[in-house]
């Protein structure tokens, strides 16, 4: 080689050096050498944090799962997303640009990957969580502070001190310049919680954490009023209740229900009560026709309207919202999906959007000799502000061959029907005009939930834990009437 190619050779490599020099991460400390102090607690991780251009960065995982967080990876954008309770940060690999619920926001350093694993800058999203941060150079640690470890663990249990303190803060909140409300009580049921509050502002954020899979609501500038012993829950929906005072600055309340595995909810606020109705998402319950057992009782249900026919229509600003025919099926399928576990032989009418004339529907509940018709229906007015639930029957005695009349299965609906709407009760009310009342052999009633064309009840129709609840009521008088418990 002559000495010209070497010096060329030699040019390349030195410049080529630079750049690679450039390139490559200037990482100041040694492995294992950063310790992380959460609320004095020291997280531990299997890699260690780094420093990069002046700033701790960490691997994701060890702190943000810490913090009760919830961290996704989409390799094939370079993307890390993390989800803080309500707040929602998104990386991008050696990008300096965050985004923070949506607004954008420029870093004086990057996210990188380090032997697979994705390393975050501390300082920048703990603050932006609203947490302090430290560096402490002599022994190189990192101390972050939640604000929240002096009275409560993340989920909202209070220590001790927290509970000797209490009647301190109901004695001086008033001489803050914010307003406190009081939680007053709380009560549990089978599927919902009734929190209720000493005034009526009530103002509320919730959020979902997993293992186990947790409902977090928290209460705004509120005060924990009593000091009984939490409720304990008897429900196929949720498991366990905790109600804390999470934190004193800000002061917040804080409601944990530990879920089932595939329960929704339902969080809704009037006045000076929360309630939080829980229900299991069936939306594509399939209709199958059972295989008839003699030995068990028969119940037909018919989703009325259908097809051609719409019932009553829910219409706003002249557009139509919501039809009858829609809202009848979507019970009636929750109710024979209810029914279908019971040991009774449950048909339905139609399980699709079909039109039935009204002696097809009477001649299929005759030929397969029920025990009980139930044909589910919702109301409608002229006089839009009219509201509330009714159930029809015929008969106040049991017709030939049967022991039940419509009037007692009426009766029995429209008590667990009431309670579901919690709308006003018109009562049982008879009506032999109505065909299918008329001609049935059998003992059969109509419900009519709700008022279509009332804008209250509208929406309750529209609100699926309404709709769940609506369908239970349906199937409780049934299990009540025909024995079935």
């Amino acid at each position: 080689m002559n000495k010209k190619n070497i010096i060329a050779l030699l040019l390349v490599l030195f410049f080529l050096f630079n750049i690679v020099a450039l390139l490559i991460p200037v990482f100041i400390n040694a492995a294992g050498d950063i310790t992380v102090l959460y609320d004095d607690k020291e997280l531990k991780s299997d890699v260690s944090p780094v420093i990069y251009n002046d700033r701790v960065l960490v691997p994701a995982r060890m702190i943000f799962e810490a913090m009760g967080a919830e961290i996704g990876w989409a390799a094939k954008e370079r993307r890390v997303t993390i989800q803080n309770g309500k707040d929602t940060f998104i990386f991008h690999i050696d990008s300096p640009v965050v985004f923070v619920n949506g607004t954008k926001h420029q870093l004086d350093t990057r996210a990188l990957l380090i032997s697979d694993r994705t390393f975050i800058p501390l300082r920048f999203l703990v603050e932006k969580s609203g947490m302090k941060v430290e560096w402490v150079d002599k022994t190189r640690t990192v101390k972050i502070d939640s604000g929240k470890a002096s009275s409560t663990d993340k989920e909202g249990n209070s220590s001790a001190s927290d509970k000797n303190n209490a009647d301190n803060d109901k004695n001086t909140s008033g001489s803050d310049k914010t307003e406190y409300n009081y939680l007053t009580s709380v009560k549990l049921d089978e599927s919902s919680a009734t929190v209720n509050f000493k005034t009526s502002s009530v103002k509320y954020e919730y959020f979902t954490l997993k293992s186990p899979t947790r409902l977090v609501i928290d209460i705004e500038d509120c005060i924990k009023g009593y000091t009984t012993k939490d409720p304990t829950p008897d429900s196929d929906y949720f498991t366990a209740f905790r109600c804390a005072q999470f934190s004193k600055e800000p002061m917040v309340t804080r409601l944990v229900f530990e879920l089932d595995g595939d329960s929704a909810y339902q969080i809704d606020v009037e006045k000076n009560m929360l309630t939080v109705e829980f229900f299991h998402e069936d939306e594509n319950v399939v209709y199958k026709e059972p295989k008839h057992n003699s030995k068990y009782k028969t119940v037909v249900i018919d989703a009325g309207h259908g097809g051609k026919d719409p019932g009553a229509v829910g219409t706003e600003n002249g557009v139509i919202v919501l039809k009858e025919k829609d809202v009848n099926l979507k019970i009636a399928l929750k109710v024979y999906a209810k029914l279908k576990n019971e040991k009774v032989n449950v048909y339905m009418t139609r399980s699709t959007d079909k039109f039935l004339e009204l002696s097809e529907i009477v001649d299929f509940a005759n030929k397969k000799k029920a025990d009980l018709l139930v044909s589910v229906h919702n109301n409608a007015s002229e006089n839009t502000s009219t509201s509330g639930t009714m159930t029809m029957y015929a008969y106040n005695t049991a017709k030939t061959g049967y022991k039940l009349s419509g009037k007692t299965v009426a009766e029995t609906i429209q008590k667990y029907l009431v309670k579901a709407t919690k709308g006003k009760d018109y009562g049982p009310r008879q009506n032999s005009a109505l065909y299918i009342l008329r001609k049935s052999n059998m003992p059969a009633v109509i419900t009519e939930s709700l008022f279509v064309t009332n804008k209250s009840d509208r929406a309750k129709l529209k609100n699926e834990t309404y709709i769940n609840n609506i369908a239970d009521a349906i199937y409780k008088g049934i299990c009540d009437v025909m024995d079935l418990d």
